[in-house]
């Protein structure tokens, strides 16, 4: 006698993963980036909490910090292929302070900026420009009123200003006896006065 065995052999399809990005791939600290993914012959599921997903889908994502989101498929017979994506968080720029001195400022004299930031690059207008946290800026001589703006901006381009007004006092200019002030100088106070 014989006996005889039929051994049945599933084939399954290959797990493949066609797409994993993540947009914007930088973020600010407190934004959102989705993740979005397209795969085939499996089961999806995402790591960092995330879990189950499904081919063709999207998931908004809010790192704290920079955090890689690893995607499993699983094919029924246990076979399984991986592709990551990055999330990078970039803090936001802050001000701690922006303080001009003296002010009111006498008349024809120079004031010092100080700017107080952290998180990304410093810049002052009116001809300043980049400024590092802490570094000490002068305005130059100046006769009319001015408002000078700090500007820090992160890797991301998000930016944050702050200001410091300078006002001029009323006081009388003394000039040097120097090109171009000579002893018989005119000098024009803010008011329009002339003192001669």
């Amino acid at each position: 006698t014989s006996v005889a065995k039929t051994v049945t052999v599933t084939l399954v399809p290959v797990p493949v993963i066609t797409g994993f990005t993540a947009g914007p791939g930088s973020i600010d600290a407190g934004s959102v980036s989705i993740l979005s993914y397209s795969f085939t012959g499996g089961t999806g599921s995402i790591n960092q909490g995330v879990g189950r997903v499904f081919t063709g889908g999207t998931t908004n994502v809010a790192p704290m910090a920079t955090t890689i989101f690893t995607l499993t498929v699983t094919n029924p017979a246990g076979s399984w292929v991986t592709m990551s994506a990055t999330v990078t968080v970039v803090p936001l720029p802050v001000i701690s302070g922006f303080s001009s001195s003296p002010s009111p400022l006498p008349i024809g004299t120079s004031a010092t900026l100080t700017p107080t930031f952290s998180n990304g690059a410093g810049s002052i207008d009116h001809g300043i420009g980049t400024v590092g946290n802490g570094e000490v800026k002068s305005t130059g001589n100046l006769t009319s009123p001015v408002t000078y703006a700090l500007t820090v901006t992160n890797a991301n381009g998000t930016s944050v200003t702050a200001t410091a007004p300078i006002t001029i006092s009323q006081g009388v200019f003394t000039p040097t006896n120097t090109p171009p002030f000579g002893p018989d100088a005119l000098v024009k106070l803010p008011d329009g006065r002339i003192l001669a």
